[in-house]
């Protein structure tokens, strides 16, 4: 968040709310009755934090208050049961609405209505984004991105975040995690505005792969009617997307396939590939399987600013991202007998949002995780149990 990122009291506002639901965490478990699969789930995050905490890119033991008090809130919340988690799940994507709807009213305000709202800029952090001309206009409880490069830019919604990709990436996450559903959940609307006005092609291409998972084995009509979607979509980019400057940029040209890759791959610099594959060329097993040690590519000079898959496979190794992966792969077969067909197209999305938000073996992606696994679980059964009863009824 920009708050933590920018603003000293933004950091003691965090350590004092992440104190806060620890102490609440721990009273709500107190008279809770063990669940040993969950306690198992709890002990391969364990094992991955310790790892993670002795295995570090300059030898020092990484275990500091704040990584502690995170640890054990997670180790907490595999604990909690569905009903608890899909309503943090539910609190967490109310929230999240709460804090994108100032930065929506900017951007219709001042892009479709003309109006002026006083902001200050702020320059960002990241290295990357400073070179590619990237500011931050700060308006009161939201920033927007603009870009001074160009003449012509449509801004992108950041929210309190530091980029639109983090918009991007939760709103679709927590979309998919509530089956999409623009009608019941009112919420979702503001969610679906939000991810859009990031521009984001993370946000369209997890929405995409979503809706195309989930129609593509229905019946026939459904299949004939996606096809004839994406076809007259790829029209539509031919004859006006790619002469449409702003669309072009942001969606469009990053979707073309140059040398063998996506051109909206654009998460790592050339210096950053340049460390990347002689690392991977270096014939250093131990480095290959381990990495090079938690914070290994954030402290290195050249990498800096990059966010892609490559930076967990470079801190961690082989076998430390491939642990992470199975982590969140072992979810839904341990802790349940039958899983919807819901949940599990719901982690594969999660899965994919890894390609360029690699770190998400911490609190806030695993609620959204855990929570969006136990929404969908209870939703569904909900639904099931309705229909049976009404059911019953007519008998």
């Amino acid at each position: 968040m920009i708050w933590e990122t920018y603003s000293k009291w933004g950091g003691v506002a965090y350590q004092f709310i992440l104190c806060l639901n620890l102490i609440m965490a721990f009273v709500y478990l107190i008279n809770q009755k063990l669940d040993y699969k969950k306690l198992f789930i709890a002990a391969l995050f364990i094992v991955f934090f310790i790892f993670i905490s002795f295995h570090t890119y300059n030898n020092q033991i990484n275990y500091g208050f704040g990584s502690i008090v995170l640890m054990l809130l997670i180790v907490l919340f595999l604990q909690i049961n569905d009903i608890d988690q899909k309503e943090v799940f539910k609190v967490f994507s109310f929230i999240f609405m709460l804090a994108v709807i100032p930065a929506i009213i900017y951007w219709i305000g001042e892009e479709l209505l003309n109006i002026k709202f006083s902001y200050g800029i702020i320059y960002p952090i990241n290295s990357i984004k400073n070179s590619g001309g990237t500011l931050y206009k700060h308006f009161f409880g939201a920033i927007i991105a603009i870009n001074k490069n160009y003449i012509i830019d449509t801004p992108r919604l950041c929210g309190v975040f530091d980029e639109p990709g983090v918009i991007g990436t939760v709103a679709a996450l927590l979309l998919v995690g509530d089956k999409l559903d623009l009608k019941k959940n009112k919420k979702n609307i503001i969610i679906f505005v939000a991810g859009v006005l990031s521009f984001s092609l993370t946000f369209f291409v997890l929405i995409v792969i979503y809706y195309t998972i989930k129609n593509i084995t229905k019946s026939p009509k459904k299949i004939i009617i996606f096809a004839f979607t994406i076809i007259t979509c790829l029209f539509l980019i031919s004859t006006y997307g790619v002469k449409n400057e702003l669309l072009n940029r942001y969606i469009f040209s990053r979707l073309e396939i140059q040398n063998g890759e996506i051109s909206g791959n654009n998460r790592t610099s050339d210096s950053f590939d340049y460390i990347y594959n002689n690392f991977l060329n270096s014939g250093d097993l131990k480095d290959i399987f381990f990495g090079k040690g938690t914070d290994a590519a954030n402290n290195n000079i050249w990498m800096i600013g990059s966010s892609s898959y490559k930076k967990l496979i470079y801190d961690f190794g082989i076998i430390g991202s491939f642990y992470s992966l199975i982590f969140i792969l072992c979810i839904i077969p341990i802790k349940y007998k039958e899983p919807n067909k819901d949940m599990i197209i719901f982690v594969l999305i999660f899965v994919f949002s890894i390609y360029q938000r690699p770190y998400v073996m911490n609190l806030q992606y695993l609620v959204i995780l855990l929570g969006g696994i136990s929404n969908l679980y209870l939703t569904i059964n909900e639904k099931e149990e309705k229909d049976s009863q009404s059911f019953k009824i007519y008998e």
